[in-house]
């Protein structure tokens, strides 16, 4: 049962970040269905109870520095997201802002702190957790710049000769892109290493 629950987890999240690079964007213009469907995939591979805590500050009490040497940033991670989601949000209501203002500048946050969501499901999870959000990112980001450069009209042969702008929506910003830069060469050399077959 605990295997299944892992295997539909992973499923998810790779899901979520898929749709994430295809139709999302690092900082979205408004909360749209495909934002709503990523955070309802997330929400089905890491559960709502860890989120909850994290986001109302209540994560803090956990004793991460007991036995958990490895764990010793979260407090840090759990405050710093706390203050940003909470002080802006009742600044922006205070001020009179516009209900869906305010939550559009919240999916990039989540985006941010996502490593601080997704810890209890990576550790419960085991490898088969780790390889589908690695690989889920990875593939974020490739479909992040395979739609860069098709707003770009694909000019490959500007590459190295000039400086070519990002544009409005910021699809080369995301974190996977840089992500995806790093692991796929480097998984594509350790398929040489290991004579082609997929370890990682």
């Amino acid at each position: 049962m605990r295997v299944a629950a892992g295997s539909l987890g992973a499923l998810s999240m790779t899901a979520a970040m898929l749709l994430y690079g295809g139709l999302s964007v690092p900082a979205p213009p408004a909360l749209r269905g495909a934002e709503l469907s990523i955070g309802l995939l997330t929400l089905a591979a890491v559960g709502w109870k860890w989120p909850l805590a994290v986001a109302s500050g209540h994560a803090l009490r956990t004793p991460w520095g007991v036995g958990q040497s490895d764990m010793r940033w979260m407090p840090v991670a759990v405050a710093a997201f706390t203050w940003l989601l909470w002080v802006p949000l009742l600044r922006g209501a205070a001020l009179g802002w516009e209900a869906a203002d305010i939550l559009r500048d919240v999916v990039p946050l989540v985006f941010l702190f996502l490593p601080a969501l997704l810890v209890p499901a990576l550790r419960s999870g085991g490898d088969r957790t780790v390889r589908a959000l690695a690989s889920g990112l990875a593939m974020a980001g490739l479909l992040l710049a395979l739609r860069w450069w098709r707003q770009a009209d694909w000019g490959f042969g500007a590459i190295g000769r000039r400086a070519m702008a990002d544009g409005g929506v910021y699809l080369l910003n995301a974190p996977s892109v840089l992500f995806a830069a790093v692991l796929l060469p480097a998984l594509a050399l350790s398929l040489v290493a290991v004579g082609g077959r997929l370890r990682y």
